[in-house]
C-alpha cells in the first residue's frame, strides 16, 4: 500500500470536531488517526507524528523524524506554520483529540483502518488529549486577549507604515527602523494566495480615496472576503489587505509594505 493509500483526505466545510466530521462522512476514526492540515503557526511536540504532501506531484513524506529530516525543521519542541514548507506542500500534524476543532477550509487526513500498532506504542493518549485541550484553550484566551487590546485602534494614525525593500523578517525590519514590535502588532501586506483564518485580524487601506478600516469581521464585509483561502486578485481595486501575524520571524516580500501597530 502506498503511502497516499494509507489516508484519506477530508475537507472541512463548516467549523466542526475531527469526531463531527468523521461521523458525517462514515469514517472510522480511532485517537491518533487524524492528522489536521496546519493553517497557523502553533507548537509541535518531539513525539508528535507529522504527516507532508506534495500537492502537485503526489508525493507524501510521513513520519515525525522523515517530515522533520527532509524539511529541516529540528529537533525536540518546535513551531511551525503554513510557509514554513516549500511552495505546494501541505504540512499536517497529527491530533489525539477527537474534538479538536477545525475550522472552514482545512483539510484533514484520516489515516485507514485506525492506528498501526506502532503508533499506538509510542504514544500515551490521555496524556496528549489533556495537553493538546489545554494549548488550544491557551491558543483561545491569547487570541481573546489581542482582540480586546485592539478594539480601541482603529485609526489610520494607530499604524506606522514601512516598506520593505529587501527580504527581510518583521523583527529585523523593525530594529532597524527603532520601532517596538510586540506579538501581533504587525500586519503584512497580502501579496500572493495564502490561506488565512477566520480569527486573523485584518487591516485595509483604499491608496485612492486614504480610506481605512480595520477589524476582521468588518475588513471582510467591506471587501466582500469570503472563506480561509484569499488572493490579492480578490481584493477590489484601489484596496491593500494586511494581514496580522502573530509571528516575528515572518519573512517579508520585497516591493510590499507592512502595518505596525504603535505601542500605547
Amino acid at each position: 500500500m502506498s503511502s497516499e493509500d494509507m489516508y484519506q483526505l477530508l475537507a472541512v466545510k463548516e467549523p466542526m470536531t475531527f469526531m463531527e466530521l468523521c461521523r458525517e462522512k462514515k469514517v472510522v476514526f480511532t485517537p491518533g488517526s487524524g492528522y489536521y492540515e496546519v493553517v497557523k503557526k502553533e507548537d509541535v511536540s518531539e513525539g508528535k507524528s507529522m504527516v507532508a504532501c506534495n500537492e502537485e506531484t503526489g508525493e507524501f513524506v510521513s513520519g515525525q523524524t522523515a517530515v522533520r529530516e527532509k524539511f529541516k525543521l529540528g529537533l525536540g519542541k518546535i513551531k511551525v506554520h503554513p510557509k514554513l514548507l516549500p511552495e505546494d506542500w501541505t504540512l499536517y500534524i497529527q491530533s489525539t483529540s477527537q474534538n479538536r476543532k477545525l475550522a472552514k477550509g482545512q483539510t484533514v487526513l484520516i489515516l485507514n483502518g485506525g492506528v498501526t500498532e506502532e503508533r499506538k506504542r509510542k504514544r500515551e493518549v490521555s496524556k496528549e488529549e489533556e495537553k493538546e485541550d489545554a494549548d488550544e484553550k491557551e491558543e483561545e484566551e491569547e487570541e481573546e486577549e489581542t482582540r480586546d487590546a485592539k478594539k480601541a485602534r482603529t485609526s489610520e494614525d494607530d499604524y506606522k507604515l514601512l516598506a520593505v525593500k529587501e527580504p527581510i523578517t518583521l523583527t529585523e525590519l523593525c530594529a532597524e527602523k527603532d520601532i517596538e514590535l510586540i506579538h501581533g502588532s504587525g500586519y503584512y501586506e497580502l501579496s500572493k494566495a495564502e490561506t488565512v483564518s477566520m480569527k486573523k485580524d485584518l487591516c485595509a487601506c483604499n491608496e485612492e480615496t486614504g480610506e481605512f478600516i480595520s477589524g476582521k469581521d468588518e475588513v471582510r464585509s467591506r471587501l466582500g472576503l469570503k472563506g480561509t483561502a484569499l488572493k490579492p486578485s480578490e481584493v477590489p481595486p484601489n484596496w491593500t489587505l494586511y494581514i496580522s501575524s502573530t509571528s516575528t520571524n515572518r519573512k517579508l516580500v520585497p516591493g510590499t509594505t507592512v502595518l505596525i501597530l504603535k505601542a500605547d
